[in-house]
């Protein structure tokens, strides 16, 4: 893996965009906030595309059951100190039974679905599994009654699933030690974690919107982590013990910043940023994915996975053509 040479480069496009917008507004001193909210985004964005390449190394540093009970719980005790200092545990009793509930099936079966499914297939194609997640969301929004089933909406889909089928077709020769099979295992547990975490979003909407994202977010991670602490065994320890440094590199970037600060940042820029902008953002990161997965994890960039590139984010970006009512795209924690 090149992580220096990766990190120098992220650095430098980071201060490179930072600087342009300050060197375009001119006005710095009257923007500060809007600049700040910005480069809070673009921060966000490049730590979502890069998490994929790290998620995919730690699940075969320390093998999928392993890597999701030591991600998990170490996230949960960031997040604890994360709501201690800052909003608390406690919410209303009358939300306690749904936020038990979506947090153990949505956001467990998420992370299960999403750690097995980057031990199986290559970063850049499960991130883009991945990117139709914003048309799962408005599909079971219609479902449940709460947003129309435009025909935008329909050709999106129909789009972005064509580009997600045409991975099946990619050339598995072109991954190392990589089996046919094991890719479409893997397509499959990233399409069925889009459909946990859909479910996670939507139903868990108005609660969010009460407490914040931060807050609900954090409590989740806690709550998952308890069923997880019974398997933790001498093995999780000697695996945590014998880590390399890449994987002690992945797994401190996935609980420290991927899990926790991007949520921050997120908010950060959602609350200061168009709805516009926040949305156009969301269709950088499987770029940035593959490209990461590419630098760090020597991924081939295959003329399949450009052209499904190219048409799941058509799909997704066709679905959104008419959709203006200022809602914006929600976070997808970094995978």
């Amino acid at each position: 893996m090149h992580f220096p040479r990766f990190f120098s480069s992220v650095t430098d496009a980071l201060h490179s965009v930072v600087s342009s917008i300050g060197c375009r507004y001119g006005f710095w001193h009257m923007l500060n906030m809007q600049n700040k909210a910005l480069a809070a985004l673009v921060f966000t964005v490049l730590i979502w595309g890069i998490t994929s390449a790290y998620a995919r190394a730690f699940s075969l540093a320390a093998s999928p059951p392993e890597a999701l009970i030591i991600r998990t719980i170490i996230s949960a005790a960031i997040f604890s100190i994360v709501l201690l200092l800052g909003p608390g545990f406690r919410i209303p009793r009358g939300d306690v039974p749904r936020v038990v509930g979506l947090s153990l099936f949505g956001m467990l079966g998420y992370y299960c679905c999403s750690v097995f499914g980057f031990a199986y297939a290559p970063a850049g194609l499960a991130t883009l599994v991945f990117s139709v997640q914003p048309l799962m969301l408005a599909l079971v929004a219609w479902l449940i009654g709460r947003e129309k089933l435009t025909p935008m909406l329909i050709l999106g889909l129909v789009i972005s699933l064509i580009g997600t089928a045409l991975l099946a077709f990619d050339d598995p020769a072109s991954y190392q030690n990589i089996a046919s099979n094991d890719i479409l295992i893997g397509i499959g547990l990233m399409f069925c974690s889009c459909i946990f975490w859909t479910c996670y979003v939507v139903f868990m909407r108005d609660i969010l919107q009460r407490h914040g994202a931060v807050k609900i977010t954090g409590l989740s991670c806690v709550i998952i982590a308890v069923p997880l602490l019974p398997f933790v065994n001498g093995a999780t320890l000697d695996i945590v013990r014998n880590l390399n440094a890449d994987a002690w590199l992945a797994l401190v970037f996935l609980t420290t910043l991927s899990a926790t600060s991007s949520v921050v940042t997120w908010n950060y820029a959602s609350a200061h940023l168009r709805p516009s902008l926040l949305g156009s953002s969301v269709y950088v990161i499987p770029i940035i994915a593959i490209v990461s997965s590419w630098l760090l994890l020597n991924e081939p960039i295959t003329p399949i996975v450009i052209i499904a590139s190219i048409v799941i984010l058509a799909g997704v970006a066709i679905s959104q053509w008419r959709r203006a009512d200022g809602s914006t795209p929600a976070k997808q924690d970094g995978l």
